[in-house]
């Protein structure tokens, strides 16, 4: 079930008043039970994945616990790390690992590679569950937190439905806790989840579903467009992921909060960083932050009397988490540029450049130009369809001019006059927004329940307006391929 559908409009306002109707000793059994629904909606015999998941970090976590020997405690730890990766690997990278050997073996060899392709449809969330179940197993293994001996409560944690599918990563010792609470209901509390979710709907079906129109038909069709098209549908991308993805997240957030529970913020204002380092603490930062601590430290972080070693684990980080984001060249060459985006920043700040960078004190707009324009090359290469298609935009990257912005070649583009005046109209109104925010440092931009509640009423009829409709794959949620 997708948040931007009917069936979620009215699913969600149902459980809510179920949630708070019923007692509370039985909540849990409610939330569970919707979860599995929310999940099976898309593809009800993939929900087998998600309990076998469930089960065996449940099982394993608790024989952790209670060893006493390393060597078993271990032994444990990597059963879990295997079913869960394993299960990750079959379904989401075993074709592209497969398609590797394949090549490499008919290059090498006269003899026919027999291993054909598996056929099925890539599991929704299975890289957010899997990571989430791991993280509390990880935090078992390492003595960080108490094995969860209820095993309802566990299984919610996994399959919470505002965040199963895309997000945010939640720990497991913020998460469960509040899932055991009682939560009373809090009218004030209502208004903000009902305008965070309405804002995360402007963003999605206003801004976000628009834009991808320009971005799949320059994207699509790279061989027919060339120069400006390319930098336009760039940005776009830049704005429809952002758009898109952080809507996501506030529905999520915004969805948990009318049940009184808060999930960590994965978004503050990326587009704002005055370098790449600084992106990626505003960007995806439950993900960030779960790569920091079970992949980054384990391989050493920072913590190394040979530098290189420290840039190696940079790269090393966000190449797994370019893979991460599916299994295909683009998006570990995203990853590995990214890495290497970092190192040479942090390589920078040592020194006697870093001494004379700091000397000069480069004006916060220009480091924040610097930024978005690497990042706006790193996603040309995460959104091209192949590794030819990014090579093809590079390379005709400067053909064509900016006549074509006043001569009504954008209507080109896929949108007509209409829908691109509305487009930059509300873009300038989201970042305007953020930008106040950023620059006066203010965490909301209006207060008090009654000025939410209009806010949340207009952006509702404006959605309804002006939200752009279209068929219902092409405007699924972007990070439900990852």
């Amino acid at each position: 079930m997708s948040f931007n559908s009917i069936e979620f409009i009215l699913f969600l306002p149902l459980v809510v008043i179920l949630y708070y109707a019923i007692p509370y000793k039985f909540r849990w059994v409610l939330l569970l039970l919707v979860s599995y629904f929310f999940y099976m909606f898309w593809n009800p015999k993939y929900i087998i994945l998600i309990i076998i998941s469930t089960l065996v970090d449940y099982i394993a976590s608790i024989f952790i616990e209670k060893s006493k020997e390393k060597t078993k405690k271990k032994f444990l730890m990597v059963i879990s790390l295997s079913v869960n990766l394993g299960l990750l690997f079959v379904f989401k990278y075993f074709n592209f690992f497969n398609g590797v050997a394949n090549s490499v073996f008919e290059q090498l060899t006269n003899v026919e590679y027999q291993i054909g392709s598996l056929k099925y449809l890539l599991p929704i969330g299975i890289s957010f569950y899997t990571f989430q179940t791991l993280s509390y197993t990880i935090d078992v293994y390492r003595g960080k937190r108490k094995a969860e001996r209820h095993l309802g409560y566990f299984a919610l944690y996994v399959t919470f439905f505002p965040q199963l599918v895309a997000g945010p990563i939640e720990r497991s010792d913020k998460l469960i806790p509040q899932l055991k609470k009682k939560h009373k209901f809090d009218y004030y509390q209502t208004i903000q989840a009902l305008l965070r979710i309405a804002w995360g709907m402007f963003k999605k079906v206003v801004i976000a579903d628009r834009v991808a129109v320009i971005v799949n038909n320059v994207f699509g069709n790279v061989t027919e467009y060339s120069g400006i098209y390319y930098i336009i549908a760039t940005i776009g991308f830049a704005v429809q992921v952002y758009c898109d993805f952080s809507a996501y997240s506030d529905i999520a957030i915004g969805s948990a909060k009318l049940m009184g529970i808060s999930l960590m913020e994965n978004f503050n204002m990326p587009y704002f960083s005055k370098s790449i380092s600084e992106f990626w603490t505003r960007w995806h930062i439950s993900l960030a932050s779960w790569f920091k601590d079970y992949l980054y430290i384990p391989l050493g972080g920072s913590r190394n009397k040979e530098k290189w070693k420290t840039y190696r684990n940079l790269i090393v980080v966000f190449a797994v988490s370019g893979l991460w984001h599916g299994a295909d060249w683009n998006y570990i060459l995203w990853g590995l540029l990214n890495g290497i985006y970092v190192s040479i920043e942090r390589w920078l700040k040592k020194g006697k450049t870093g001494a004379l960078l700091h000397k000069l004190k480069i004006p916060g707009f220009l480091q924040q130009i610097y930024a978005i324009s690497l990042i706006l090359i790193g996603f040309i290469v995460f959104r091209s369809n192949s590794v030819g298609d990014f090579i093809f935009i590079f390379k005709h990257l400067f053909i064509n001019n900016l006549f074509v912005l006043f001569d009504g070649s954008l209507l080109k583009l896929g949108l007509d006059g209409n829908d691109l005046k509305l487009l930059a109209a509300v873009i300038i109104w989201l970042f305007s927004v953020e930008a106040y925010k950023h620059y006066a440092k203010k965490e909301t931009l209006i207060n008090g329940d009654f000025v939410q509640g209009l806010a949340t009423i207009f952006l509702i009829l404006f959605i309804i307006v002006f939200g752009f409709y279209g068929e219902y794959e092409a405007l699924q949620f972007i990070y439900f391929q990852f």
